[in-house]
């Protein structure tokens, strides 16, 4: 039996809260891991081609509002950072921040 399928059974011995608890820790974890690996593909530069070209594309009209809308009258915003700057910056961590225009 491998270790993934013992830990499946005991997954499926654990009551609702526990089973709560283990999605809380995972979901977490799973993030933990996710920004390690961002941050490490940011400062090395491999995300630098990814954010000029949506800089550019934003700059150009080229992005998407909030639900996928191309920017008409009622979404397209006349001041302020771009969109996707305004929503990025809450997500970006921290040390990347400086870099995010505003």
């Amino acid at each position: 039996m491998s270790r993934v399928e013992e830990l499946e059974g005991q997954i499926k011995a654990l009551s609702s809260n526990e089973l709560q608890e283990l999605r809380d820790w995972l979901a977490e974890y799973d993030a933990e891991i996710w920004d390690r690996q961002f941050n490490a593909d940011a400062v090395s530069g491999r995300l630098d081609a990814l954010a000029d070209q949506a800089l550019k594309d934003c700059s150009e009209g080229r992005s998407t509002g909030p639900g996928g809308s191309r920017g008409n009258s009622t979404t397209r915003r006349t001041s302020g950072p771009p969109f996707f700057v305004t929503i990025t910056a809450r997500y970006v961590p921290a040390m990347l921040r400086p870099l995010i225009p505003r």
